[in-house]
């Protein structure tokens, strides 16, 4: 650990910086089900809360009751963002919008993501793919909303 950490640690009164990790996979865990929960929610065109709720509470539980947190997080947001490609990439078929194209190219770049970072729990290169394919995402929803916003 590095000088810094250790300063700060020791400002906030912290034995070990693995609380905050622990508190950051958390933490993303939480909001990522979430979004991707309320995106799956929103493809399915419901207007009953319940639903979104139901959905929430039944990933939530079962990631964070799992003794392999990581592996049931990536596992429930796999299943999720396979839905949301196939929402969008059906989305495509019938429209062959550009724009769409791009939303589905980024959910598709995010399951792939998913898939990396399962492995990179073994192997630390899947880790950097899984990031540049999170970061491909991203970028393609960027430049869609780019295209969206200028018309």
């Amino acid at each position: 650990m590095g000088k810094l950490s250790q300063d700060v640690c020791r400002i906030i009164k912290v034995q070990d910086a693995a609380v905050f990790e622990a508190l950051g996979i958390y933490a993303q865990i939480i909001f990522m089900t979430a979004g991707l929960v309320l995106l799956t929610y929103m493809t399915l065109k419901t207007e009953k809360p319940a639903v979104y709720w139901l959905m929430l509470s039944i990933a939530l539980i079962g990631t964070l009751a799992s003794r392999n947190v990581l592996y049931v997080f990536y596992l429930i947001s796999a299943l999720l963002l396979i839905f949301l490609c196939w929402h969008f990439f059906d989305n495509y078929a019938k429209r062959k919008h550009a724009k769409t194209l791009f939303v589905a190219l980024a959910f598709l770049f995010l399951l792939i993501r998913d898939i990396q970072f399962v492995l990179s729990l073994d192997y630390e290169i899947f880790y950097v793919l899984g990031r540049l394919a999170e970061l491909t995402a991203y970028v393609l929803l960027a430049i869609n909303f780019y295209l969206v916003r200028r018309r």
